[in-house]
Parts: C-alpha cells; structure tokens; sequence
C-alpha cells in the first residue's frame, strides 16, 4: 500500500510550485520542532480521521456482503483518503481552491498511476488471492468514495475559514 499511496505522489509533491507568499512570511525558528504550529495535532487528528473512515467502510461492507467485501471497501477507503489527501499536503496555509487542483501535473500524473494500480488490485485476477481482494460494484465505490473524500472537503473548508479569520484580524489590527 505505502508503495501505491506514497512513493509516486511524495516525489510529484517534491517538484510542486512554491507558494506565491512564501516570501512574505516570517523565517522559522531553528530551534523550532518539525511538529510545531499544530502540525503534531494535524497529523494525530487526521491518522484518526483515516482510522474511523476505515473502520467505518469496513462495517458498511459487512452490512452490503461478505468480510471480503468489507475488507476490500476498507482497503480502497485507505488507500483513496492517502491519494487524495495529498492535494491537501501541497499547502499549510492555502487550500487546493486556492492553489489549483492542476497547479502540479506531475502530481495528477502521480495520483492517476496510483489509483490505476489500486484499480488493478481488485480487478486483475492473479492480484485478487495476493491482496485478498474482489471487485467492487458502483454501490461499493460510492461509499469508498464518500467517506475518503470526507478529509480533503473538511481540510479545504478549514483552510478558508482559518484565511477569513486572518484577513479579519489583520484588517482590526490595521
């Protein structure tokens, strides 16, 4: 899996466009932690998002089919949280509105080689005993779906809240 979700995509990210203001922030600290500025919190709170995502498809597909079934919804909600969460981790400060969903090529080239492999796990025959895995049905990927783009919609929604809150703090303060 962290072949699938993480390799192709980490080393699009690492050919990302700078952010348009990364000029006018302030340098960090050298002493600082990596996890500093909440970004321990993002990570333990997203880590339990994924968690309870997937526990969650998991219990739907036991109510849809057979433990196969559930397994394979689980392991496809895994997989899609990771593919599309890391439009998120393009930015700290910026959602993907702001940046561009197209803004990085290499990363939608990265992401549909990613999903094409995840793709294959559960439809190419001699993969499916490897993986445990079955096909799924359109019902099933609804659910996939659904749930794994759960934390890009609530991250998008967090980002702008927070960008309004600052723009309002700056305009008092001036």
């Amino acid at each position: 899996m962290n072949l699938v979700t993480d390799g192709l995509p980490a080393m699009a990210l690492g050919v990302d466009p700078t952010e348009r203001d990364i000029m006018y922030r302030r340098p960090r600290n050298p002493q600082e932690s990596v996890f500093s500025g909440g970004l321990g919190w993002r990570i333990a709170g997203t880590g339990t998002f994924f968690a309870f995502g997937t526990l969650l498809a998991f219990a739907i597909g036991l109510v849809m089919g057979p433990v196969e079934l559930a397994r394979t919804m689980a392991f496809n909600t895994l997989v899609f949280f990771q593919l599309f969460f890391v439009f998120s981790c393009r930015s700290e400060r910026h959602s993907i509105a702001e940046i561009g969903f197209f803004g990085n090529p290499h990363l939608i080239l990265a992401v549909s080689v990613s999903a094409l492999l995840q793709l294959s796990v559960n439809y190419i025959g001699f993969l499916q005993p490897i993986f445990h895995s079955q096909p799924l049905e359109l019902k099933h990927w609804a659910v996939v779906l659904a749930i794994a783009v759960v934390p890009q919609m609530m991250g998008t929604l967090w980002k702008a809240v927070k960008d309004r809150a600052m723009e309002r703090i700056m305009y008092i303060r001036v």
